[in-house]
């Protein structure tokens, strides 16, 4: 954590002043595939099973960037232990993205009655399969001059630090119902 504001003393939070931008989205996306076969059927009911393959993924991204700087000398805003000049500007980025893709074989059953004109029809399916998990985290601080060139930076932001920025991967047994 390089940049540091201090909120907690009203004198040194006083002194300071800025801006924060979030950025946020979601997206879920699935599709499926399935091959069919009339098990049972009388003249108002029919019965199909399916057997195919699922696909699914959930992608979000969480991105704040917190620009800050003192109003005063001796206010709350610290660049790597030293005090940030009021003439420039502390800049502060955290970026998460996170990518799931869940891929495996599905069994189902839809079931269709016949009511004169009216058809009901109810669907459902199970997956069994392997979620693929990958985050990536990453984190930077700069010191902005009054002129906007970047004075000095770092590794790191408020939560994506030196010690947990990188990207992670694991693979996990998965269930899908639908």
């Amino acid at each position: 954590y390089f940049v540091s504001q201090n909120f907690s003393d009203p004198a040194l939070s006083a002194k300071m002043t800025g801006s924060l931008t979030i950025n946020s989205s979601t997206q879920l996306w699935s599709w499926d595939v399935n091959g069919v076969a009339k098990l049972a059927q009388d003249e108002n009911r029919q019965v199909v099973g399916l057997l195919g393959f699922r696909s699914l993924g959930l992608d979000e991204n969480l991105a704040e960037y917190p620009v800050i700087r003192n109003i005063a000398p001796g206010g709350g805003v610290n660049f790597l232990g030293a005090n940030v000049d009021p003439s420039e500007r502390a800049a502060i980025s955290d970026v998460f993205r996170t990518t799931n893709r869940f891929y495996g074989p599905q069994i189902g059953a839809r079931i269709d009655r016949q009511f004169g004109r009216l058809n009901l029809g109810v669907v459902g399916k199970i997956a069994l399969g392997v979620t693929e998990q990958e985050l990536t985290i990453s984190g930077s601080s700069s010191r902005i001059s009054s002129t906007g060139a970047v004075v000095a930076s770092a590794p790191g932001g408020v939560f994506a630090l030196p010690t947990n920025i990188g990207t992670y991967e694991r693979d996990r047994f998965a269930v899908v119902p639908e």
